[in-house]
C-alpha cells in the first residue's frame, strides 16, 4: 500500500507545475470520457448490434464498479493534506475508478472489432486513468483495478467463444 501512496504523490506532484499541462490533465480527467459517448453514437448509426454490445459492456461495467465501491470503501486521496486537486469531486469511495473502467471497457470492445480505432481509444483511456491520478482524485491501484474490470467485462461481452469457453464445453 505504501507504493500506491508514493506513486500517487509522485504523479500528483505533476499537477500545478505547468498551466498548459494542467488544462490537458483536467480535460482528460473530466471531459475526455465524452469522446466515448461520441463513439457510441457513431456505432448506433453504423452497426446497431455492435452498439448494443458496447452499451451492454458499459452498463455491466458501471454496475460492477458501483457494487465494488459499496463493498470496499476507501477515502479519496484529496482528503489527505498536501494533495494538489485539479478538479472537484465527491468524497465517495475511490476504489475502483469508474471513469477508467468505463473507458477501458469501451476501448477494448472497439479494439476487438476495429483494431486501429481501438488502439487510439485505448491510448485515450490510458490518459483518462493517468489524469485522474494527477488531478488528485484516484490512487494508481484504483486505475489498475478499473483497467482490469473494464478489460474483463469487454472480453466477456465480446469474446464469449474463446478457446477457454470451447474447452469447458468439450
Amino acid at each position: 500500500m505504501q507504493f500506491n501512496k508514493q506513486a500517487f504523490l509522485f504523479l500528483n506532484g505533476l499537477a500545478g507545475k505547468n498551466s498548459i499541462l494542467d488544462v490537458l490533465w483536467v480535460f482528460f480527467a473530466q471531459y475526455a470520457i465524452f469522446i466515448f459517448g461520441l463513439v457510441l453514437i457513431y456505432f448506433l448509426y453504423r452497426d446497431k448490434k455492435f452498439f448494443f454490445r458496447l452499451t451492454a459492456s458499459a452498463v455491466v461495467t458501471v454496475i460492477l464498479v458501483a457494487l465494488i465501491k459499496k463493498i470496499y470503501s476507501f477515502p479519496r486521496p484529496f482528503l489527505q493534506d498536501g494533495v494538489r486537486l485539479l478538479i472537484t469531486h465527491l468524497a465517495d469511495s475511490t476504489f475502483p475508478s469508474k471513469h477508467t473502467a468505463l473507458a477501458f471497457a469501451l476501448a477494448m470492445g472497439v479494439f476487438f472489432k476495429r483494431k486501429r480505432l481501438g488502439i487510439w481509444l485505448l491510448i485515450l483511456a490510458f490518459f483518462i486513468g493517468l489524469s485522474r491520478i494527477i488531478a488528485g482524485v484516484h490512487y494508481p491501484l484504483d486505475i489498475l483495478a478499473g483497467i482490469l474490470i473494464g478489460g474483463i467485462v469487454a472480453y466477456g461481452v465480446f469474446c464469449p467463444r474463446s478457446s477457454v469457453g470451447r474447452a469447458a464445453v468439450s
